[in-house]
């Protein structure tokens, strides 16, 4: 292994740490009673694993368990995200409502991920870039899209409804994580998908540090999400 393939290692298990101690922060907070930093800890914490799992493969250790759970666990970091966020509404049909669709949509993304056998072509460079099968991007995708959707329209409307700007950090983090794995400059320099990750769990920290509490939400903002619930009834 070439001196710049150890240093990028060496980040990746720096970078695992430093993601560890953020998910204890934002952990730490729920046990004052906020529910939403559950799921966010949950998220951040499962942003650890991943990273984890990602430096196993590139030292080079494969295994079909490995990368099938990490597709599972890239999916459902980002569901466990967006129910920290809408768990902020007041709706609790808008709440359990989502809660339902992300863990159908979980055990979907589990079944397909765990059943379904993984090339190592999906490995360029000792980075996870390839194309996964069609199974794994339809159910995955049914779970990150809405997800990443939902953290990112809650956070831009909390912070148009507050006026509070830290907010626009969960914004810019789910971009950044939503987008990081399909960014062009990875074909040239891989290692750039464990960086962006990175700083959009940053991002996201940043943002779930400062972000508004249920009682703080604004009224408008459940009741529009309820309205839009009973609308689709």
């Amino acid at each position: 292994m070439s001196t710049g393939d150890a240093a990028v290692g060496a980040s990746l298990i720096l970078l695992a740490l430093v993601t560890l101690y953020l998910a204890m922060i934002v952990l730490r907070k729920y046990r004052r009673g906020a529910n939403s930093y559950l799921w966010w800890g949950a998220g951040i914490f499962l942003g650890f694993v991943t990273i984890i799992q990602e430096a196993f493969i590139y030292f080079g250790y494969w295994s079909q368990p490995l990368i099938q759970s990490y597709i599972f666990m890239v999916a459902l970091l980002v569901g466990f995200l967006s129910i920290g966020s809408v768990n902020l509404l007041r709706s609790e049909w808008v709440r359990g409502t989502w809660l339902g669709y992300i863990t159908l949509m979980s055990i979907a993304t589990a079944y397909f991920s765990f059943t379904t056998p993984v090339s190592r072509d999906v490995v360029v460079g000792g980075v996870i870039l390839g194309a996964f099968p069609l199974n794994d991007i339809i159910s995955s995708t049914l779970v990150t899209a809405p997800a990443a959707t939902a953290v990112i329209a809650l956070a831009l409307y909390s912070t148009w409804r507050t006026r509070k700007p830290g907010t626009l950090f969960i914004a810019a983090g789910g971009i950044v994580i939503s987008i990081a794995g399909t960014l062009f400059v990875l074909r040239s320099f891989p290692a750039t998908l464990y960086y962006a990750e990175f700083a959009g769990i940053i991002l996201l920290f940043l943002g779930f540090i400062d972000f508004p509490s249920r009682h703080t939400l604004p009224a408008a903002a459940s009741a529009a999400a309820a309205g839009h619930g009973r609308g689709r009834n």
